[in-house]
């Protein structure tokens, strides 16, 4: 029961979190890119890498801190279904070149975050 608790936090965090970020965004940026949801699913990206490694490394036998941390907070800031719907959304309208360039940027700067996470944390360690 524990658990379930922790990634219902973890989400409701997590998501505010997220709504935040592209208000911000929004607020601060006119642009035809979502920068607020690639800034949330890079930064999340990141987050997870390390995370990964503190949970596996540090904290292996605690299931509460992994479903409020990674499953319920990193689960619901990154937005994979909000990434989809504004893909679809520039396709629909023909901007074919930011789509595609949206859509390698988040993918590889995701990547790229996660991998730069797990290199953080494995050097604290």
């Amino acid at each position: 029961m524990e658990f379930y608790v922790s990634v219902a936090l973890g989400g409701a965090l997590g998501a505010l979190t997220r709504y935040a970020i592209t208000i911000f965004f929004q607020l601060h940026y006119s642009s035809t890119i979502p920068w607020g949801t690639i800034f949330a699913n890079v930064v999340g990206s990141f987050l997870m890498g390390i995370l990964f490694i503190i949970l596996q490394e540090k904290f292996a036998q605690s299931e509460v801190l992994k479903g409020l941390l990674a499953v319920g907070f990193l689960g619901a800031m990154t937005t994979f279904s909000s990434f989809s719907l504004e893909t679809l959304i520039m396709l629909q309208k023909g901007n074919f070149t930011y789509a595609f360039g949206y859509v390698i940027a988040s993918v590889g700067l995701c990547l790229m975050a996660a991998y730069i996470g797990i290199q953080v944390a494995r050097s604290w360690m």
